[in-house]
């Protein structure tokens, strides 16, 4: 039997690193349809167009640091809010949907912390923090009358 030699440590076994999820669908997809299922529940989301952030990027006439400045603020916001109204209250479920691969940049964490936003992976995770929100909405409304 021989001592133990901190000199010479047992080897560690090593872990085998979960391989990234797979990707069924773009975030544009997710995104495209988490809209098209709350219009068909009738909910209007707040969405900040892609193309109104392009318009700081690509317009000439607007100053760089102008375009800079306004898109410091703007970067990092949450793809989706999704108002309910409940009794004379609103609520807000501040969404950022990201594939199932995806990760979230700092400035969507800032964001995320600030306004307490739910991060989803993908088209399931999405409809379910959507479906959640709502239920829980409508239980909250019956509870108030």
């Amino acid at each position: 039997m021989t001592d133990y030699n901190p000199a010479h440590p047992k080897p560690v076994k090593r872990v085998k690193k979960k391989s990234n999820p797979k990707v069924t669908e773009p975030e544009r997809m997710i995104q495209g349809r988490a809209e098209d299922y709350l219009a068909a529940l009738g909910v209007r989301p707040i969405r900040l167009p892609d193309a109104l952030l392009r318009i700081f990027f690509t317009n000439r006439s607007i100053p760089s640091y102008q375009a800079k400045i306004v898109s410091g603020y703007l970067k990092g916001l949450p793809d989706l809010i999704i108002p309910r109204r409940v009794g004379n209250r609103t609520l807000m479920l501040p969404l950022e949907i990201k594939t199932e691969a995806g990760k979230p940049s700092n400035s969507q964490l800032a964001w995320g912390e600030s306004l307490g936003t739910v991060f989803t992976y993908g088209w399931d995770e999405t409809k379910k923090a959507i479906d959640d929100f709502l239920n829980e909405n409508i239980k909250q409304l019956l509870e108030d009358k």
